[in-house]
Parts: structure tokens; C-alpha cells; sequence
């Protein structure tokens, strides 16, 4: 069950009778003609459909869509494991957990790597970014940022890559919720939002949430933050990305999550009719652009 803002669906895990794993997913809407994810949703496992078997090989298989007295719901092959965000605050060592994190990020270079577009491809991106979430920013230095995407590559992205959408199970995993994907989107960008969820979680001690992504970003000594940089540095060689342009790229995914993030949350408002705090996004994308050594400039991933 849901714990988010109405417009997040609920969903049942079908057995076959007297079955020890489910082999089905059932998600339903939580409000009547709620259509808007199930049309995302379906478009979205178009877009997985024709990237390819690297991406097919973590994906479950859609089944379809249907409506009942005005609720609507989709059908997929279930995700049999645990959720990662469930697996990562189990008392294992730190070990077990960062080959687990690896094991995902290394299949996150492999996307970009089959799936890169010749640099142009980003213009759609670009146009989008500079009239729906660039003019949210009092920053003028974001416009200018945004001419980094004429010479970048783009990569098919999931656009919702946290830990809750990823399903671990016995040195394999599967990604779920794929309305957001999207064929040509800002490369290594489900690398930095996977990064930034999982490794806070890892680094658990740490206090607060702020000291988490902070920590995480500027101390490049750090030992997390270690594993994260080669991941990042990889990408950008896979979907040849010049490196000196990984910095204005991570800004333009927050900002662009945090927009995605906020609309979702106003469309939640609205619905709900009651106010809900602005997402991880929101918060991370307010850091990103504030923070010292972060930023465009963010340059400590290659250990300067």
C-alpha cells in the first residue's frame, strides 16, 4: 500500500494456488478516472520494448490495462525479491550491500553504452528544461548551462531509478515502474539519482539528510562516495560524454527531477486537497545549486 500523496498506486502480488512466489503484479489507481500514470505507463514499456534486451533483461514483461467501476489498473510479471531500499537497512556489512549497488551501476553503464545517441539528439531535452523547468530557478547561470546539451549524447533513461524501484534477488535484481522512461534522455542521469539514493542509505551513521548528499558529493576522500565516482567516470566514457561537461549534466538532472518532482507533487495537492513537503529532488536540486564545490563547477568525481 501506497504511503504517498493519492495519485501513487497501490498494487497486489498474484500467486498461482498453493505457489511460493508470485508470478503477477496488479496495480490499481487509488482515485476513479485516474488515468494519467496507466498512460504513462504503457508508452513508457513501448519505449523499453524497442531499447533493446540489455534493458529487457531487468524489466518485467506488461501485460496490459483495464478499468473497473472507474478505477483503472495494469498488469505485469511480478519482481520476485526484495526491494532494495529494504535490503539495504538489513543488518548486513557494508560489503555485501556496496556489490549489490555495483552490480546495478554496472549495468547502468551498459544502458548508456547500447543505447547512446549522436550529440543533437538532446534538443527536445533542452527545449523543455529552458520553458518548463528552468524559469522555476531564480539562476541565471542555468540557461547557459543548458547550451552543454548541444554537444552531448543522449541515453535511454528510466527517470525514477530509487531504491524502491529496484528488486534484489540472489546476485540479480529487476527495475520496476517504467512510466517515466524515455529514449533519448540526459546521459548517466539514472546513475546520479540511483547514486544519491542508495549511498545515503548505505552511509546510514551519518546525521541528518543534508550530511548525507553533502557528504557524499564534496569529500571526494570519502570511501562511498569512492565507489560512486568511477561509476559516473565510466558512463561518460561509454556514451562519450566529454568529461568536463559531467558537471553542468548532473546539475541539469536535478533541476530536471526537481521539476518532475514538483508536478507530481501539485497534481498530488490537488487531488488530495491537503499539502505535501517537496520530494527528495526538490530538496537535493535546492542543495545542488547552492552548495559550494557542487554546481556546474562539481568537479570532485575525478579527484579535483
Amino acid at each position: 500500500v501506497s504511503p504517498g500523496g493519492v495519485v501513487r498506486r497501490n498494487a497486489f502480488l498474484l500467486f498461482d494456488r498453493s505457489a511460493r512466489f508470485p508470478s503477477l503484479a496488479l496495480k490499481f489507481g487509488r482515485v476513479r478516472e485516474m488515468t494519467t500514470p496507466f498512460d504513462r505507463e504503457a508508452a513508457g514499456y513501448e519505449v523499453v520494448a524497442a531499447a533493446g534486451p540489455v534493458i529487457a533483461a531487468h524489466t518485467p514483461s506488461y501485460l496490459g490495462r483495464f478499468e473497473v467501476d472507474g478505477f483503472h489498473a495494469s498488469l505485469e510479471t511480478a519482481a520476485v525479491g526484495e526491494r532494495l531500499s529494504t535490503f539495504l537497512r538489513r543488518p548486513l556489512n557494508r560489503a555485501t550491500k556496496l556489490q549489490t549497488l555495483d552490480r546495478v551501476a554496472t549495468w547502468l553503464v551498459r544502458v548508456a553504452q547500447s543505447t547512446a545517441l549522436p550529440p543533437g539528439s538532446l534538443a527536445d531535452e533542452r527545449t523543455w528544461l529552458q520553458s518548463e523547468a528552468i524559469p522555476h530557478w531564480d539562476n541565471r547561470l542555468l540557461e547557459q548551462v543548458a547550451g552543454e546539451l548541444d554537444g552531448a549524447p543522449a541515453t535511454f533513461q528510466h527517470r525514477d531509478l530509487a531504491e524502491e524501484n529496484v528488486v534484489v534477488r540472489r546476485g540479480t535484481f529487476t527495475v520496476v515502474d517504467w512510466e517515466w522512461a524515455q529514449s533519448a534522455g540526459l546521459p548517466f542521469g539514472d546513475l546520479v539519482y540511483f547514486a544519491a539514493h542508495t549511498l545515503r542509505t548505505v552511509r546510514a551513521e551519518a546525521a541528518g539528510f543534508d550530511g548525507f548528499f553533502l557528504w557524499d558529493h564534496v569529500d571526494y576522500r570519502a570511501p562511498v562516495t569512492a565507489l560512486a565516482d568511477p561509476w559516473i567516470a565510466l558512463a561518460a566514457i561509454a556514451c562519450a560524454t566529454e568529461r568536463v561537461s559531467i558537471g553542468p549534466l548532473v546539475t541539469l538532472t536535478w533541476v530536471r527531477r526537481a521539476e518532475m518532482s514538483r508536478r507530481e507533487r501539485n497534481r498530488a495537492e490537488k487531488l488530495g486537497g491537503v499539502p505535501i513537503e517537496p520530494g527528495f529532488a526538490e530538496h537535493v536540486a535546492r542543495l545542488w545549486l547552492r552548495e559550494d564545490g557542487l554546481g556546474p563547477g562539481w568537479s570532485v568525481w575525478r579527484g579535483r
